[in-house]
């Protein structure tokens, strides 16, 4: 194929999995630095080029830029996970033939339109083993059939996919949720957990929307401003359930900065005569870079109800309410852009 399908058919898989459209300068960008670095020479090619390519590239092509992008906690294969977990039965000397037999026949017998609870319990009653070991043999099937690419395979794409979202949406326009009680799309959030120094790079309006986002998440009422001509409160809150008549419990200013610009006293001075004229109980300075030292000083001296959230504070922020939080950070993907033969033939 040429290189122009190649970069089609990277581009399509991983939209399909993530909800995120990616350029080729995406792909090239978001590669640096993995273990397919050494590989992406190849999207550099004239695009009519034409080469021989094993699915094994593509596989991980596509698995490296899913985690790149916060879809996935790492980019191992599904077969090595699920190799993984079997090993693991046998040494502690249970034997998983009967279980992948249960699931066989539990499957064949067409009983259930999804493999759920009552599927579940099924293949523990047909393998004789306890629940717990079924739930995490499932687990370890979806990671394998989730890692697999659909365009090599008999898996078919659901009917209900809904399309994706070019990834420069994040960065040149406000981007708004299809869901009216979502601020910012999980796809974004994800985007920005795995890569918060890109964090200062959104647009300023999506910086406010993840804001909104954070404290909705917390449980709070949440009141998102227009974004402009707001007086420079973007984000109100209140306690879960009050009345958005009363005074705010906190009034968030917003302030999307580049690397090196820091928020100046003024703007802190100013932001606490809003406060007082909400009647609110604190306000909140929110920014992608840092609040001045003497911005802190003057809070300080004079007793202002204001805090501070800074770049790495929205960086927690992101990473709490990123779809793999509980797993923490991604760790290096093994048997990824390493090949026995050569995975590209250029004729």
């Amino acid at each position: 194929m040429t290189i122009l399908r190649v970069i089609d058919v990277i581009s399509e898989e991983v939209a399909y999995k993530t909800g995120i459209l990616l350029t080729k300068a995406d792909m090239y960008r978001l590669t640096a630095g993995t273990e397919m670095a050494d590989w992406r020479a190849v999207l550099k090619n004239p695009l009519d080029q034409k080469i021989g390519v094993r699915s094994e590239l593509i596989e991980d092509f596509v698995r490296v830029l899913r985690m790149r992008v916060g879809n996935l906690p790492d980019a191992e294969p599904g077969g090595l996970i699920m190799a993984r977990f079997l090993r693991g039965m046998t040494d502690k000397g249970v034997d998983p033939a009967p279980l992948i037999a249960a699931l066989r026949e539990v499957v064949e017998s067409d009983k259930y339109k999804s493999i759920g609870e009552l599927a579940a319990l099924e293949i523990a009653d047909r393998s004789k083993l306890p629940m717990q070991t079924v739930q995490r043999f499932l687990g370890a099937v979806h990671e394998n059939m989730d890692r697999n690419l659909t365009l090599f395979s008999r898996a078919k794409r659901s009917s209900s996919w809904s399309g994706s979202v070019p990834l420069s949406k994040l960065f040149k326009a406000e981007h708004i949720p299809d869901d009216p009680e979502t601020y910012l799309d999980q796809r974004f959030i994800d985007f920005l957990a795995a890569n918060e120094n890109l964090l200062d790079k959104m647009h300023w309006r999506n910086f406010e929307r993840l804001t909104a986002e954070f404290f909705k998440r917390m449980e709070y009422e949440v009141h998102l401003g227009p974004g402009s001509s707001d007086g420079g409160i973007d984000v109100r809150v209140w306690p879960l359930n009050s009345s958005h008549e009363n005074p705010p419990l906190l009034i968030i200013q917003c302030k999307r900065f580049g690397k090196g610009r820091q928020v100046k006293v003024e703007v802190v001075k100013a932001f606490w005569t809003d406060v007082v004229f909400e009647g609110a109980a604190g306000g909140l300075i929110a920014t992608t870079a840092s609040v001045s030292p003497a911005g802190k000083k003057v809070t300080e001296v004079r007793g202002y109800p204001l805090s501070f959230a800074e770049n790495e504070t929205i960086s927690k922020w992101a990473k709490s309410m990123w779809r793999f939080s509980w797993r923490g950070k991604s760790k290096k993907s093994a048997f990824v852009g390493k090949y026995l033969l050569p995975p590209v033939y250029f004729g």
